[in-house]
Formats: structure tokens, sequence, C-alpha cells
């Protein structure tokens, strides 16, 4: 696995000083050991769209359905500023051939998960996402993502270098017409990688494929990818 990747990063975590603060919240393992295998490219989603550094800080409120970006000493709604430079950067990442994803934990723009997100009433649920990191994964189903505090796990880091290898080649395998012999080649080449990570999924995708010579290619390969994505999601 010598070849080049291209993995997206919350840019505080290359040491830039992004943050509503005015600092940055460096990651040495991304910079010094994730830098040597890939280009890391950096996106600040409240810098970029034009918020000031430093700036107030901020934090979600609403419901997971409808989730405002609210500033919060004075109240100011950003909610369609950012969200006009979200659809912006989105159309933007289409055209760079991400691999991956790292975002910064538990930030209203970049949290993936356990955002604190505040009702009506002032209680405060952690099952926020930030609206860059919402919008990102629901128009990149292909490509892995992570955040930062995932990433202090060894065997997580390991996982995520699998699955970005691993869903490069699916991309490139599923340019033209979907096969099965496409696909039965891809399984063999990634084996060994798919029995490290679960054994169990290994002899279901065998069974899957020693049945499905005569299944329609659309309906193989969606099962295929449903159990691909299971090891690592």
């Amino acid at each position: 696995m010598n070849e080049k990747i291209s993995i997206g990063v919350s840019t505080c975590l290359l040491g830039e000083e992004v943050r509503y603060d005015g600092g940055h919240k460096f990651n040495p393992w991304i910079v010094n050991v994730l830098g040597k295998i890939a280009e890391l490219i950096p996106a600040c989603p409240e810098h970029e769209c034009g918020m000031s550094i430093p700036r107030g800080p901020m934090r979600l409120e609403g419901t997971p359905d409808n989730t405002r970006l609210i500033v919060i000493d004075s109240g100011m709604d950003l909610t369609a500023k950012l969200n006009k430079w979200v659809g912006f950067k989105i159309k933007k990442l289409k055209k760079e051939n991400l691999d991956g994803y790292i975002f910064k934990t538990k930030s209203p723009s970049c949290g993936l998960k356990e955002v604190e997100l505040f009702g009506k009433n002032g209680k405060v649920r952690r099952n926020g996402k930030g609206l860059f990191a919402r919008a990102f994964v629901e128009n990149f189903s292909f490509i892995p993502v992570v955040d930062e505090r995932q990433l202090e796990n060894p065997a997580i880091r390991e996982k995520f270098i699998d699955s970005v290898y691993v869903m490069k080649h699916y991309r490139k395998m599923m340019n033209g017409k979907k096969t099965y012999n496409k696909l039965v080649t891809f399984h063999r080449d990634h084996e060994i990688l798919i029995l490290s990570n679960n054994a169990v999924k290994l002899k279901e995708m065998n069974i899957l494929l020693s049945e499905g010579s005569a299944a329609d290619p659309e309906k193989l390969y969606s099962h295929y990818f449903k159990k691909l994505i299971s090891l690592f999601f």
C-alpha cells in the first residue's frame, strides 16, 4: 500500500491557528505519520466561510432535523452563512478525489457525533452533528470518515487506513460496467485484509459471491457493498 492517498482534515488539526479562540489543535500523528503517506487537504468551515479569528464561541441549537448554528453571547444565527459555504465546498470536494476525512471532535461545524445540541427548554443533548460533517457524510457515502479523538486508539487508526485503501480501490473498480468477474477479482485482492478485520464477514462475503454468479449485478454489488462497509463503519 505505497500509493498516495488524499485525506481531508480539519485545518486546526494541522496546527493552523484558525479556531474561535485563535488557537489550534495540532495532532502529531496526523501530521507526522499519516502525512508521510497521504496528501492532507485542510478545510475550516468557520474560517473559510468568512468568520473572523478570533470569533465568539458558537453552539448548535434546535433538533437533529432542524439544527441552527448560534453565537452564544449575541444569539446571532450563522446557519445560513455556514451552509452557503458548505454547499460550495461539497461541490469542490467532489472534484478532489478524496479517499478519507478526519474531523475535529465535537465541533459545531465538524463534529461527527456527540456534539452538544441545545433544545428550546435549555436541555442539552449530545446527539448533534456538525453542519459540515453532516453534509459531507450525506454526500460521500463511499469515503471513510473519523474524528481525531477516535484516532487516539491505535486499532482504530489501523482500521481507518485499511478502510481508506479498500474503499479507494472499490471506487476504482466501480468505474465502468459492473460485472461479476470484476467483483470477484476485487474480493480476492483484498481477502487477507478483510480476514484481518472480520473473519465472519469474510465467510459471508465468500458465500454471497459463490451464489451470486447468476444474480443481477446491481443487486449483487449492493449486497456486497453493505457487507464491505460494515467491516469498517
